[in-house]
């Protein structure tokens, strides 16, 4: 029998090569299909990490829309209710003169209530007189409809107003009335049915109900 060096014949060792280079031949087989593969694999990862990736796009994009449009009518909604309140509820006012000094002065600034008020003696109001609508007054109710208003000169050519017949004490106001300033009505005036009679504070330097231009309506 042929033998070699390491004990193994001749068609033993031919055998051994074959079954070697046989595995060595499936074994570059299968690297060359897992090579083959893995290209594959990644041209449909990067595939779905692409459509992952606009889904995602498409997603931020409403998204942001969404948001676009909410806080679009939360501002729509509020300016809304801004409107209704200024409009019904109450109104913001700057002074301007000094016809209500000392009680209020120059450029300041006022939040006037509006909703269910009806104009009670000593209230200070802002109204729009029929002959100038465009500017608002501020005065302060003297009296209202049906209450009979005179203003009284007195040996010191001053002026005191009655209400009914009673003598108001006005301790808010800047000064006695002058004779001048008594207006041009024919006193005793009794106040008409929806009208009230407002004078400013500082009554030598007010255009008010003394003068008929200015026609003080209750509901204005």
């Amino acid at each position: 029998m042929n033998s070699n060096e390491n004990g193994f014949n001749k068609n033993e060792e031919e055998n051994t090569n074959e079954f070697e280079i046989k595995q060595i031949n499936e074994i570059t087989d299968i690297t060359e299909e897992v090579q083959n593969i893995s290209p594959a694999l990644q041209s449909e990862k990067t595939d779905a990490e692409a459509d992952e990736s606009e889904t995602a796009l498409k997603k931020g994009e409403k998204g942001m829309l969404t948001e676009v449009f909410e806080w679009v009518q939360a501002i729509a909604v509020a300016l809304v209710i801004a409107l209704f309140l200024r409009t019904y509820v109450f109104t913001l006012v700057k002074v301007s003169g000094n016809s209500m000094v000392p009680t209020l002065q120059n450029n300041e600034r006022l939040v006037v209530w509006r909703l269910g008020y009806n104009p009670e003696v000593g209230d200070i109001i802002v109204f729009r007189p029929r002959n100038n609508p465009d500017e608002p007054y501020i005065k302060r109710v003297i009296a209202t409809e049906g209450q009979t208003v005179d203003i009284k000169r007195n040996a010191s050519d001053n002026c005191y107003v009655y209400v009914d017949g009673n003598l108001v004490e006005e301790t808010y106001i800047n000064e006695k009335i002058l004779a001048s300033k008594a207006g041009d009505h024919a006193y005793p005036v009794t106040v008409p049915p929806g009208h009230i009679f407002a004078m400013g504070d500082n009554r030598n330097h007010s255009l008010d109900s003394r003068f008929k231009t200015v026609d003080v309506d209750s509901e204005d």
